[in-house]
């Protein structure tokens, strides 16, 4: 069950970082730059579970546990980024710049955690 698992997780690796290419290679635009920082947060996401399930020690996997939380407190801001952005509804700028000070606060204490 432990390698089925391990086998799905880089599955989605993959199919992640092919859809990463394929995004890359779009016609530029805000759409695409919203979407690819999303990616990039799920694939920091997803890559950490995946060292998370590899792990050895308790030290690499509450690494692993952090880089995860890293890209889980992006996901949601890049998401909605980029649906403002599909949805052709602005934002403004300080509700922008408060959520991006909360985001990083979060990593910021993600980081600096000791347990």
């Amino acid at each position: 069950m432990y390698t089925l698992i391990m086998i799905i997780q880089l599955l989605g690796i993959l199919l992640i970082l092919a859809e990463l290419v394929y995004i890359e290679y779009q016609p530029p635009s805000r759409q695409q730059s919203r979407l690819l920082l999303m990616i990039v947060a799920l694939l920091i996401n997803f890559v950490a579970y995946y060292l998370e399930l590899g792990a050895h020690t308790k030290e690499l996997a509450v690494q692993a546990v952090k880089m995860s939380y890293v890209g889980k407190a992006f996901i949601p801001f890049c998401m909605l980024l980029f649906v403002m952005e599909y949805c052709k509804v602005r934002l403004p700028n300080l509700v922008k710049t408060m959520l991006s000070i909360m985001h990083f606060t979060v990593m910021f204490l993600v980081l600096t955690c000791a347990i």
